[in-house]
């Protein structure tokens, strides 16, 4: 007779098994596997070799069926010599549980609170996590409920004392009056205005529609974008990740670095405390006494600490002022000749930097541009 035994669909596993001898009364115990001993069946297919050979473990032997072999709802183990018979052939069949596509969809290696229960029938002590929906007959008895003073004065009392709000299925809770001490689990949607949160939303919202009046608190960070309006916020924000489209209004003061980038600003800016590593498109009012000392640092440094190399040729008429105090220096400093036709510059070599013509009608004494 076959054996049957339960594993979890898709994961590897081990198969614990014993061969016993051809005579049927003891145990094989040093059966030694070759290709072909060990072949398996998944979902009724065809047979093929396993990934893996057996292992000897004394008394009996261990099989591994590796993840992709337990990718079916049935798989049939098939253990057989394929040589003179050695030991008794073998078939062990296992079947597979935790995955829509295993023999038995439900989970065995998951705790109770993580399954879905289509019903249950009796009292149900108390609910921990959500509620997925609730069916019409729960409904219909809630209005019935609505039209017994008794029962809704019982209900009421069994609530909070003073009111009582039920939604689900075909009924939706109009709102909620008073302190909600605690909320365990996802919340999905809030339709409608939220009059204010006392305290800290530590978890996670996945979105807010509408506008959000005030947040009075700390808000640790936000992730992602902010689309709708936020009338004000007071306190600090540690954080925001992501992009900010546009600011409308004044900003007060920005303590800090901003790191990413701003689209635009428009008014005026106060004052920033930091470094703008970027470009600043426009005009800057006044600089700090900082700033002005790093400006007068720079200018200094041109003037007295960076050289300049000779000219080469006399500059043009549109030239860099630098070039033109390069000209009047080399005249100066490395002198020149003046014949009563021609005046020449020299460079630091003795070459001519350029020249220009000289004449004289006893009148007029005229010098010509130099080139």
């Amino acid at each position: 007779m076959a054996e049957r035994i339960l594993r979890k669909y898709g994961v590897q596993t081990t198969v614990d098994f014993v061969l016993y001898e051809p005579d049927g009364v003891n145990f094989k115990v040093d059966a030694a596997h070759v290709a072909g001993d060990t072949k398996i069946m998944k979902d009724e297919g065809g047979e093929a070799n396993t990934d893996n050979a057996f292992v000897d473990r004394g008394q009996g032997y261990s099989q591994v069926i590796s993840a992709t072999e337990m990718e079916a709802a049935r798989n049939v183990l098939y253990i057989a010599d394929q040589g003179a018979k050695a030991w008794l052939d073998k078939e062990i069949i296992i079947e597979t549980y935790g995955d829509p596509s295993a023999q038995h969809a439900f989970d065995l290696g998951t705790a109770m609170s993580g399954q879905a229960v289509a019903s249950v029938a009796g009292a149900v002590g108390s609910v921990t996590g959500a509620v997925g929906s609730v069916s019409a007959e729960v409904s219909a008895d809630m209005t019935k409920i609505s039209g017994d003073a008794t029962a809704a004065n019982n209900l009421e009392t069994a609530c909070d004392g003073g009111s009582y709000n039920i939604g689900g299925g075909g009924a939706v809770a109009a709102s909620v009056s008073g302190a909600v001490g605690s909320v365990s689990g996802a919340v999905g949607s809030v339709t409608g205005a939220v009059g204010s949160v006392a305290g800290n939303v530590d978890g996670s919202t996945a979105s807010v529609s509408g506008a959000v009046g005030s947040v009075t608190g700390s808000v640790g960070s936000v992730a992602g974008n902010v689309d709708g309006s936020t009338a004000s916020v007071t306190g600090a924000v540690g954080s925001v990740s992501g992009a900010v489209g546009s600011v409308t209004g004044s900003v007060g003061s920005v303590a800090g670095d901003v790191d990413g980038s701003t689209a635009s600003v428009s008014g005026a800016v106060g004052s920033v405390a930091g470094n703008v590593g970027g470009n600043v498109t426009g005009s800057v009012g006044s600089l700090a006494a900082q700033a002005k000392t790093d400006v007068n640092a720079e200018m200094d440094d041109v003037i007295n600490t960076d050289t300049k190399a000779e000219l080469a040729a006399i500059p043009a008429a549109n030239a860099s002022i630098g070039n033109k105090i390069a000209l009047m220096a080399m005249a100066t400093r490395n002198g020149g000749t003046s014949t009563a036709a021609q005046i020449a510059i020299k460079k630091d070599n003795g070459t001519n930097l350029g020249t220009g013509v000289l004449s004289d009608d006893d009148t007029t004494f005229s010098r010509g541009k130099l080139s």
